[in-house]
């Protein structure tokens, strides 16, 4: 929703999953000329961290479904309630039944990125900025604007570079097969 409202993209779940003779995969999102795929960070640390790692997922989605182009979306999006209640919760094994009121306004200001969102929490909760740093805590919430928690990147269809991941998979298939063979005989002689 988030990644549709800011590119003007008309952004729609994917539900097919296609594979071929090496891979297997669904991407997020199909478009005419591109795939979008969208990550969703757990916090602004991982948010600034744009991790390389999904060049070979996208990769095999541009083969699989015959696309030149696919993006990562990578998104900044506040944590949904559940995941902040729970967050809380998980502060009782520390504290028992005397959370400090700073720790849990440190756990939303950590999962929450719009003024609106944090207001909520701290209505929600009964806040009032019992000590310093709880009111520290409250005055130094950053909203951060919507249209800075996306990046987008962009990666081209790379047939090398697909061919590459063939390779290994028939390599690590290779591997299975010699190694399952070891496996089976080890445990059929042990029954023996």
């Amino acid at each position: 929703e988030m990644v549709a409202r800011l590119t003007g993209l008309p952004l729609f779940k994917n539900v097919v999953r296609l594979h071929n003779e090496f891979i297997t995969g669904e991407a997020d999102c199909i478009l005419d000329e591109a795939i979008v795929d969208i990550k969703n960070s757990w916090d602004l640390v991982t948010f600034s961290i744009r991790s390389s790692d999904y060049s070979d997922q996208m990769q095999c989605y541009m083969e699989l479904y015959d696309k030149p182009t696919a993006t990562v979306a990578y998104c900044l999006q506040s944590a949904p309630d559940d995941i902040i209640e729970r967050e809380l919760k998980g502060l009782t094994f520390k504290y028992g039944d005397n959370v400090p009121e700073w720790e849990e306004i440190r756990i939303v200001n950590n999962m929450v990125y719009d003024k609106p969102t944090f207001l909520y929490w701290i209505d929600k909760r009964d806040w009032i900025g019992e000590d310093k740093k709880a009111i520290d805590l409250i005055e130094g919430f950053v909203h951060i604007p919507e249209h800075e928690r996306i990046a987008l990147v962009k990666y081209e269809r790379d047939p090398i570079r697909m061919r590459l991941i063939e390779e290994r998979v028939q390599m690590a298939r290779e591997f299975i097969k010699q190694n399952f063979i070891i496996i089976e005989t080890t445990w059929k002689s042990k029954e023996s």
